[in-house]
């Protein structure tokens, strides 16, 4: 079970780790969005 754990919680702290590359990555385009607002369809 303590594996399982382990495991759970690693990935858990990939997930986060990809999230944060993916908002550095897009952290310009976000911002625009925050500015400009959210493009209309």
């Amino acid at each position: 079970m303590a594996h399982v754990a382990g495991a759970t919680k690693w990935n858990n702290f990939y997930r986060v780790v990809r999230i944060s590359l993916s908002f550095r990555n897009y952290g310009s385009k976000f911002e625009f969005y925050i500015v400009r607002g959210p493009p209309t369809a």
